[in-house]
């Protein structure tokens, strides 16, 4: 699979930060193995007990897990930094970044799954792409954007760019985008276990539709008197 960092430009400042300068740049760094979800991103995920940096490189800062730090810097190539800030991840709850290809907000939410096995500490949370990410947006009221139609393409929804592509296929498009937009820090390869469809041994495309439900309970009073008049064969 495709593997990427991507930054995403904090528009508000913890107490943590309350340190740096005014018109300091602040971003986010991600990491996924999945480009195409980019599109449905609306949260960054952050673990609530474990320890985020602030680093500096270049006039830029960089929020990252302390476990990562080292790891991640060096795979963006944001190198030389320095650690300017320290807090748990508990702090950025609730902080808005900037979707970097798209004019709205990725707020920064806190989930328990976070690992820190990999990546950067931060996760890019698509609820439309994923049930962990679904149910940490029902928790956070966050919007559900899957812009894919039930064969597996871009809808208008993505922007013109993607519309139209089927999405796995669409990642070099992506890449391209974040690449355009100044956001994507590094781009390389995993090799990795993911889900595959036993039928048609395609990677499965998780995506969240809109359903309905019928309240049976308002059938079952109706459904009892007319069983009692029925004569039944065998009883």
């Amino acid at each position: 699979s495709p593997a990427i960092h991507v930054a995403f430009r904090l528009l508000d400042r913890p107490s943590a930060l309350a340190d740096l300068p005014s018109d300091a740049e602040v971003f986010v760094i991600i990491w996924t193995t999945t480009p195409w979800t980019i599109p449905g991103n609306t949260g960054i995920a952050l673990n609530p007990s474990a320890d985020y940096v602030v680093l500096r490189h270049d006039g830029r800062y960089y929020v990252v897990a302390e476990a990562l730090a080292r790891e991640t810097m060096e795979a963006a190539g944001l190198t030389p930094y320095e650690q300017v800030a320290e807090a748990p991840g508990a702090a950025f709850e609730g902080l808005r970044a900037r979707h970097p290809l798209y004019a709205r907000d990725s707020l920064l939410v806190l989930a328990n799954y976070v690992t820190l096995d990999q990546g950067t500490g931060c996760v890019h949370t698509a609820p439309g792409h994923g049930l962990e990410d679904y149910s940490t947006a029902v928790r956070y009221g966050l919007d559900v954007v899957s812009p894919l139609d039930d064969q597996g393409r871009f809808t208008e929804e993505a922007g013109p760019e993607l519309m139209g592509l089927v999405c796995d296929q669409a990642n070099p498009k992506v890449v391209e985008l974040l690449e355009g937009a100044g956001a994507l820090l590094a781009s390389g390869e995993i090799l990795h276990s993911y889900p595959h469809c036993w039928r048609c041994h395609e990677p499965v495309i998780y995506r969240a539709t809109y359903q309905w439900f019928l309240d049976i309970n308002a059938l079952r009073e109706a459904a009892l008197a007319e069983i009692a008049k029925a004569q039944w064969v065998p009883e």
